[in-house]
């Protein structure tokens, strides 16, 4: 909703010209760390997976930010590469996300990293962004 509806509000927000303004490109990170903070704030504690990909794995993905929660991964701009159309990816530890990890781990020349979410960068901070983004969200979840 931010990035498609809500765009006009959150344009000179720190973050959101080279993260979320074009949606889902570019975006998995803050928006990974977003939902991930979110989940953690309502009491279920989710957590950050960085990983990178060679083309004998994935051909699409070169680097990629996903969220784990228990043992579901959730991927928010999964539709940003070619291999897949859908709005969002949601699956348990069976799924193409579990399979895909599985693969990067056994490559010693790639980076996997399980991390707590940080919605700041070196140079900005999430803050205001995430506020608005969570104030969406809790509408969405109240209705």
């Amino acid at each position: 909703m931010a990035s498609d509806t809500h765009s006009h509000a959150c344009f000179f927000m720190p973050r959101w010209h080279k993260e979320l303004n074009g949606f889902p490109s570019g975006s998995c990170d803050l928006a990974s760390n977003f939902l991930a903070r979110y989940l953690t704030e309502h009491g279920y504690p989710a957590w950050i997976i960085r990983f990178s990909c060679s083309p004998e794995i994935n051909k699409y993905i070169k680097t990629h930010v996903v969220v784990k929660y228990d043992d579901y991964y959730i991927d928010l701009t999964r539709n940003q590469f070619a291999d897949y159309n859908n709005r969002m990816l949601i699956e348990d530890k069976y799924g193409s996300i579990a399979t895909l990890l599985r693969d990067v781990k056994k490559d010693e020349f790639l980076t996997f990293k399980e991390e707590d979410f940080c919605i700041d960068n070196a140079t900005e901070s999430g803050d205001q962004l995430y506020c608005y983004v969570k104030q969406l969200a809790d509408g969405l979840v109240k209705k």
